[in-house]
């Protein structure tokens, strides 16, 4: 882990360099496209949706698009990651973020007509696509590929 002091860590902050090389906490993304989301849910204000919610959502589903990795058997993965399990940078298909992910991925889809715009059917491939880990026998989301039940985690 890497370790700076606070006003080297601001300063980073502010230009946008990651703090931990190859830990990009990508579940932050899924955060705000859930929040704007949420908000259009809340308010159903349509002008606050074309002018600035869409945008938003609609980048963020690019993002999401263009993080996640396809494989020949027709799923999709977010490998490489961190969830809000900082504890485990590098991790692949965290569950958390993995389902922020289909939301925005989904949301993009849904709301394009109502801003008057196409909706981008890859999107929703990648929606669909992306699964949701989970353990049958234990009956439970494990937080990400390889985790062990008995591993510390941040939350």
């Amino acid at each position: 882990m890497t370790v700076c002091r606070v006003d080297t860590c601001a300063l980073k902050s502010l230009l946008g360099i990651e703090q931990q090389p190859g830990n990009g906490e990508d579940h932050l993304q899924g955060d705000i496209a859930l929040a704007f989301v949420q908000h259009w849910q809340v308010t159903g204000d349509l002008h606050w949706l074309k002018e600035k919610g869409f945008p938003v959502i609609e980048g963020l589903a690019q993002f999401w698009a263009s993080r996640a990795d396809h494989d020949p058997d027709g799923t999709w993965h977010l490998r490489n990651t961190m969830s809000p399990d900082e504890y485990s940078g590098n991790s692949s298909d965290p569950p958390y973020t993995t389902a922020v992910a289909q939301i925005t991925l989904r949301a993009a889809v849904e709301l394009a007509p109502l801003v008057g715009k196409s909706p981008d059917l890859k999107l929703k491939t990648v929606a669909d696509g992306l699964k949701i880990l989970y353990d049958k026998t234990l009956d439970y989301h494990p937080e990400h590929v390889g985790y062990l039940p008995n591993q510390t985690i941040k939350q």
